[in-house]
């Protein structure tokens, strides 16, 4: 009597291999969008507190500091006693190949932060010291900045790179 083995046709396996590669490819998009969205929520986060630090120094007539870091491993930004300490995954910074500033830029980026003394300065007459600081993931694929021009009127505005600035917000 002949047995019966029970086995894969090659059309049933080349099916259940499009599906993973479809699964994997899906997967691949879906890291990429987090990762650039969450260097988002970072660069967000810092401009929810320098808009906070302009307000307070308005308020109280006094000058307002962020302190900047990018020294040593970990990244951290400060504002008076709120320190905030960036994800392990981001990082003040930009990939090699951009230039900068945002508004216009002539050449590459050498230093993550531009603001004198790594400090964002908010005066109580609305100026804000001019420079930028550059958000990147670990892998130095996406980039975000958030600069503040020389001129009469002071406003952060955000920009994301890809292939170019765009600026994301005036505010």
């Amino acid at each position: 009597m002949r047995r019966l083995e029970r086995a894969f046709s090659l059309i049933e396996l080349m099916i259940v291999l499009s599906l993973v590669a479809m699964l994997m490819t899906l997967s691949v998009a879906q890291v990429s969008f987090f990762g650039r969205a969450y260097v988002r929520t970072e660069l967000e986060k810092l401009q929810a507190l320098c808009g906070y630090a302009q307000q307070k120094a308005l308020m109280t007539n006094m000058a307002q500091t962020i302190v900047l870091d990018a020294t040593g491993t970990i990244h951290r930004y400060t504002f008076g006693a709120v320190g905030e300490q960036l994800p392990q995954s981001i990082r003040f910074g930009a990939p090699a190949e951009v230039k900068g500033p945002p508004a216009t830029p002539t050449r590459f980026i050498d230093s993550p932060i531009t603001f004198k003394n790594a400090q964002i300065t908010f005066y109580p007459d609305g100026i804000i010291s001019a420079g930028t600081v550059y958000l990147t993931d670990i892998d130095k694929k996406i980039c975000y900045a958030l600069t503040c021009g020389v001129g009469s009127v002071s406003f952060l505005r955000a920009y994301r790179y890809d292939k170019g600035w765009q600026l994301l917000s005036d505010g």
